[in-house]
């Protein structure tokens, strides 16, 4: 069940088996994904570029604002000819198998511990 806050939702239960538990999670709508992202599906971990506010996959080694994981995006998209909207997850605990990311994927607590990352159950 989500209470919906307009740009924001806040949520309890499992939405699908990309989430480990269903201990809460918040969802973060509209958000922009960059153009020439080419086709990204839910699961993929995103940062942030800082000079233009869009989002693009995560990778740990960026020296762009996106080295910073911040969100998990949770719906398919093709962003390769034009920038997206899209919405991602921004707090939950999640199953490492069902994330796609440029670098490796390691269990652990990312963007202040508010996503969880763990082995699957």
């Amino acid at each position: 069940m989500a209470q919906d806050f307009g740009l924001t939702q806040i949520g309890y239960g499992n939405t699908g088996n990309i989430f480990a538990s269903g201990d809460g999670w918040v969802q973060l709508n509209d958000i922009t994904i960059s153009t020439g992202q080419n086709v990204l599906t839910e699961g993929t971990l995103l940062g942030k570029v800082e000079a233009s506010g869009e989002y693009i996959k995560w990778h740990k080694d960026a020296t762009d604002g996106s080295q910073r994981l911040i969100g998990v995006l949770g719906c398919d998209v093709d962003a390769t000819s034009g920038a997206v909207v899209a919405f991602m997850w921004t707090r939950g605990e999640f199953n490492k198998s069902k994330l796609v990311a440029t670098d490796t994927v390691t269990a652990g607590q990312f963007a202040y511990g508010e996503i969880i990352i763990v082995e699957d159950y």
